[in-house]
Formats: C-alpha cells, sequence, structure tokens
C-alpha cells in the first residue's frame, strides 16, 4: 500500500505543480494585457438614429430647464450691491489700528428699495472689493487642530499660524493665525425705519457648512461662531461676499433701511465694502445668464438634430453592410465571396 501511495503522489504534486504554472501564465497574460493596452474595449458605432435621440434628449430637457431658471431669476429679489464704506461715519480711515478697543467705529444708514415682496427667507450679504484672501501667507495662518479643540502649545503652532501666534503680552492667540485675527467685524441692523426702531430679524445660526459646525470648528473658543467659520472659508477672489445672516421675516416692496456699524478699515489697501439682499431657490441665486445658457444649449442641440434627420434622409442608411469587415487587434481580414447564390453573404479570412 505504501508503494502504491508513493506512486500516487507524484502524480498529484505534478499536476499541482502544472495547475500553478498555468494559473501564473494565465495571470501573466492578464497583466501584459493590461500593460500594453490590449484589454477589450466597447467601440460604439454612432448611427444617424442613435446621435439624433441623443440631440434631442438634450433639448428636451436643457430648454425647459432654461425656460423655468431664467423666468424664476426674473421675479426673484436681488438688490444692487451697496457700498457703505464711504458714507458718512462708515468712512473710519485707513488701519491698521493697534486692537479692536483702539479701533474707530461710526454708523451710516443706507436706504434699500424692494421693488416686490419677498416671502422669508431672504438672504443678506457682506462682501468686500479688492481684498486677497487667497494670498499664500494668509491662506495657511492658521491651526486646523486647534480649530478642532485639540490641546496645542505654542511651539505646535507656530509654524502654521505664524506671525499671528500670540498675544502682546506672551500668552497664546486662540485661535492663532492671520485668517481668525482679522475677521470681519462690521455688524448690520436691516429696519422699517431710518431710526431703526422697528427691526426685522438677522438669523445667523445655520450660516455655516454643516461639517464646519460639526467636525472643524469644535474648540471651545470657536464653537458657535458661525460668522466666523463663513470668514474662515476663503475665497480665490479679490472682490468676493459673503453670507452674514438670514432675514427671517416676510418683506412687501417698498422703501428699507441698513443701519451699518463700520469697524473694518479698507481704506489702507484701497477696498471697497458692501451689502445686499436676495432670494434664493434650488438653483442657488437669480441667474439669468445660467436659464440663457440651458436654452441656447438646448437650441444648438435641436437645430443639430434636424440637420442630422435632414442628412439621414437625403443619403443612405450609414448602418454597417454586411460586407463591411472589422480590424482586430492588428488582424488584417480579407473579404471574399463565397458563393453567388448567396447574396449579401461573405465568408471572412483572417491573415495574421
Amino acid at each position: 500500500m505504501d508503494a502504491q501511495q508513493h506512486h500516487r503522489n507524484p502524480s498529484r504534486a505534478s499536476d499541482a505543480l502544472s495547475a500553478a504554472v498555468a494559473e501564473s501564465e494565465d495571470e501573466h497574460i492578464r497583466c501584459a494585457k493590461f500593460r500594453q493596452q490590449e484589454l477589450w474595449a466597447w467601440k460604439p458605432v454612432w448611427s444617424p438614429k442613435v446621435v439624433i435621440v441623443m440631440y434631442l434628449i438634450v433639448c428636451v430637457v436643457f430648454i425647459p430647464l432654461g425656460v423655468i431658471v431664467f423666468v424664476k431669476s426674473s421675479n426673484m429679489v436681488a438688490t444692487a450691491r451697496l457700498r457703505y464704506d464711504n458714507v458718512g461715519a462708515c468712512s473710519i480711515g485707513p488701519g491698521p489700528f493697534a486692537d479692536a478697543e483702539s479701533a474707530p467705529e461710526g454708523n451710516c444708514v443706507i436706504a434699500v428699495d424692494i421693488d416686490r415682496n419677498v416671502t422669508a427667507p431672504a438672504y443678506f450679504y457682506y462682501g468686500l472689493v479688492n481684498f486677497y484672501q487667497n494670498a499664500r501667507t494668509y491662506v495657511t495662518s492658521r491651526d486646523a487642530l486647534q480649530l478642532r479643540g485639540d490641546d496645542r502649545s505654542e511651539s505646535q503652532v507656530e509654524d502654521n499660524c505664524k506671525p499671528l501666534v500670540t498675544l502682546p503680552n506672551g500668552s497664546l492667540r486662540n485661535p492663532c493665525g492671520l485668517i481668525a485675527n482679522s475677521q470681519f467685524n462690521d455688524t448690520f441692523d436691516f429696519c422699517t425705519d431710518e431710526q431703526c426702531n422697528d427691526q426685522l430679524t438677522l438669523n445667523s445660526t445655520n450660516i455655516a457648512w454643516r461639517v464646519d459646525r460639526e467636525k472643524r470648528f469644535t474648540s471651545e473658543q470657536v464653537r458657535g461662531k458661525e460668522d466666523l467659520m463663513v470668514w474662515m472659508r476663503v475665497s480665490p477672489y479679490r472682490n468676493w461676499k459673503k453670507l452674514y445672516s438670514r432675514i427671517e421675516n416676510n418683506i412687501q416692496a417698498g422703501r428699507y433701511y441698513v443701519r451699518a456699524t463700520s469697524r473694518f478699515p479698507v481704506e489702507g489697501f484701497e477696498g471697497e465694502k458692501f451689502f445686499y439682499i436676495a432670494e434664493t431657490t434650488w438653483f442657488g441665486g437669480a441667474n439669468k445668464l445660467l436659464g440663457l445658457a440651458y436654452i441656447v444649449v438646448g437650441g444648438v442641440a435641436l437645430v443639430l438634430s434636424l440637420v442630422f434627420i435632414v442628412a439621414s434622409r437625403k443619403t443612405p442608411d450609414l448602418d454597417l453592410p454586411p460586407e463591411t469587415t472589422v480590424m482586430l487587434d492588428g488582424i488584417s481580414p480579407q473579404v471574399r465571396p463565397e458563393s453567388s447564390s448567396d447574396e449579401g453573404t461573405r465568408a471572412v479570412t483572417l491573415d495574421a
């Protein structure tokens, strides 16, 4: 029996070795095809019918969507950008000031005309002109771990937060860095009368991104300060706007007033400050250009579909005839008729 088992084992070992070698060769072939870009690929033939249907689908989707966006944008309220840094006491000088306590502030009132009724909520934005938030030194001057709530020492945040790491008394700034310590600090009141005795509600909760509120800004010093979270999402442009608050009251058409308390200096870098009020909907703020773009693309698709319809009727069917040959991986086919009795039938001989 031992002899018989002795004879069987070499056979099994040989079979296992052969299987392993075959599997290795198959794997090598698959990898070689991948590396040499010889894998099978789907290359559809664009017949006139397929192209016409595709253009018609684009037309049917884009034109109605563009009309909806354009009409909706035309009926949305969006005031003009109202500059206020050059209005009366709101012009506070060039700065910079030694600290927030020494900085002057000024109040001014700006009239705002709303030309149609607005259902709450509307949105109040502030903006700066010629303020480069995208400068590399500015963008990188922050410590994400400190903002998240980690216990960070001066040596740990120094590289990230320079040049604003410590306070004048030597204690660590929290939050540190240029972005957090240059926050826009003007405030606004939205009123129905020029003396601002009757104010509409400006709600600044849930104006920051959810990930910022729940993940990125969770330290005790910044938790709940959504105006800071909005500020620290830096803009890539030199002229930009940011959300200040939501107006929680319905607004009737008429004249309103915004009382601005100006504290943020812009004269030193030839900047400007402005605000405006706007509605938003499922596609964002009023954007007639977006609606026109959809309509134009849909119209072009309609014209092209008509061109292909006319062209396909004036020319023969462009579907592949039976005798059309296909190139397969460098194999050159030769078409030879098999017999004269079978019209439309061809035998294909592949010559390597």
